[in-house]
C-alpha cells in the first residue's frame, strides 16, 4: 500500500530550517536555505508539497 500525505508550505519551511540548522547553518542562512527549497518543489508540483512512501512503511 502506498500513502500520500500532504504537507502545508510553512510547516514544510519550518521543518527544513530545523533540519538545516541541526546541520550547523544558522537561523537565518537555514530560514532562507529552506523557503528556497520549498519554493523550487512548489514550482514543479503545487501548493502543497506530496510525499508518496514505500508500501513497506
Amino acid at each position: 500500500m502506498t500513502g500520500t500525505i500532504r504537507i502545508p508550505r510553512k510547516a514544510l519551511e519550518y521543518f527544513c530550517t530545523k533540519v538545516f540548522m541541526k546541520l550547523g547553518l544558522s537561523q537565518d542562512e537555514a530560514a532562507d536555505s529552506a523557503e528556497i527549497l520549498v519554493a523550487a518543489q512548489l514550482k514543479q508540483i503545487g501548493e502543497e508539497l506530496e510525499v508518496l512512501f514505500p508500501s513497506a512503511i
